[in-house]
């Protein structure tokens, strides 16, 4: 298995799951009433992918970089327009 994030992108492709991402720079938490919100982790960037059910998509979640490496990655459903 290759290493790293063309490695990961790669198997991405390979599976037909890959639809784009991108990193992000800082950000700004706003809200209306700060009383008694959570802390959040900042987002440092996003994969949109695509796949049949939530089991398939959380199957690509195990070799991620950030998963890897001890980090979080949170899993969204896309709004269709």
């Amino acid at each position: 298995m290759a290493d790293g994030w063309d490695g990961y992108i790669s198997r991405l492709i390979e599976a037909g799951a890959f639809r784009g991402g991108n990193s992000m720079g800082d950000g700004l938490l706003l809200r209306r009433n700060p009383t008694g919100a959570a802390s959040i982790s900042p987002i440092v960037g996003y994969l949109l992918i695509t796949a049949p059910n939530l089991g398939e998509a959380e199957n690509f979640v195990g070799d991620s970089p950030v998963y890897l490496a001890g980090g979080t990655v949170e899993r969204r459903y896309m709004v269709k327009n």
